[in-house]
C-alpha cells in the first residue's frame, strides 16, 4: 500500500470518527432536551451508514 493510499484510508478514518462522534452528540443534546431518538433507530442509522457502502 502506498503512502498516499494510508494517508486517504486515515484521513476517511478520521472523517466517520467525527461523523460518529456528531451523531452521538446530537443524540445526547435531543435526549437532554426531552426529545431523544430510540436508540434502536440511532443503532440502525449508524448501521445503515456502514453497509450501505
Amino acid at each position: 500500500m502506498s503512502f498516499m493510499q494510508i494517508t486517504n484510508n486515515q484521513i476517511q478514518m478520521d472523517d466517520n470518527q467525527a461523523q460518529v462522534r456528531e451523531m452521538v452528540l446530537e443524540s445526547y443534546r435531543d435526549i437532554a432536551t426531552g426529545k431523544g431518538k430510540e436508540y434502536s433507530e440511532f443503532f440502525d442509522e449508524l448501521e445503515q451508514r456502514y453497509t450501505n457502502r
